[in-house]
């Protein structure tokens, strides 16, 4: 979710092939996103193993109930180009090797997806995340010597060369979502409750600094 001065730099220069309605998500939700970056200071050297557990665990809770609700809003028109997210597995994988186990509780705070407008706010949500994550990804292989084998396969992902390329589909898709005359507000509005309810419940799952 934090980028370091390169990947800043490289995610700026995908973005500048990104559309008003990346741009307008991207500033609308600002302030909200920073504040969840603050809030969970995952780049901080007093960042221990056992909060990295609950981060992952309060992270499962969110991302299983979202993706879900992904898969069940139907056919996606404009066509996506590219998978829907699949990442609670991954978390999954991570507490497995971590030696923790998923919790029960599922954020409940998330309507079911009703729009395309609304489907491309979340999953900007989630991809932008993904990017964010590559660094993430270097900062837990540096401190605890984690893979993608023994904990950190949600941040590692699909690497950073095919993270980049994926995020560049999902700039093109929210092109052509914009183009399909999908309601910009709606879709703000969707990626900061999204955001918003993620900051509530990585607070309630005791997981923030």
């Amino acid at each position: 979710m934090l980028q370091d001065r390169g990947d800043e730099q490289e995610t700026l220069r995908i973005s500048s092939r990104g559309t008003s309605l990346h741009l307008e998500l991207r500033n609308a939700t600002g302030p909200v996103h920073r504040r969840l970056e603050a809030a969970l200071d995952l780049q901080s050297r007093e960042l221990s193993l056992e909060r990295y557990r609950r981060v992952l665990a309060a992270f499962h809770g969110f991302y299983a109930p979202l993706e879900a609700r992904f898969r069940r809003f139907g056919p996606v028109t404009p066509p996506l180009g590219f998978a829907l997210p699949q990442r609670a597995r991954l978390l999954a994988l991570d507490l497995v090797a971590l030696g923790a186990q998923a919790a029960d509780s599922h954020c409940d705070d998330l309507p079911e997806i009703a729009t395309t407008a609304e489907l491309a706010g979340r999953l900007y949500v989630l991809e932008g995340a993904a990017l964010g994550g590559q660094v993430l990804a270097r900062t837990v292989a540096r401190r605890w010597q984690l893979t993608p084998g023994t904990g950190a396969a949600f941040f590692f992902g699909d690497g950073p060369a095919a993270t980049r390329r994926r995020w560049a589909l999902v700039l093109d898709w929210l092109e052509r979502v914009a183009c399909s005359g999908a309601g910009a507000g709606e879709a703000v509005a969707a990626a900061t409750a999204t955001f918003v309810a993620l900051e509530h419940w990585v607070a309630a799952q005791g997981a923030t600094r």
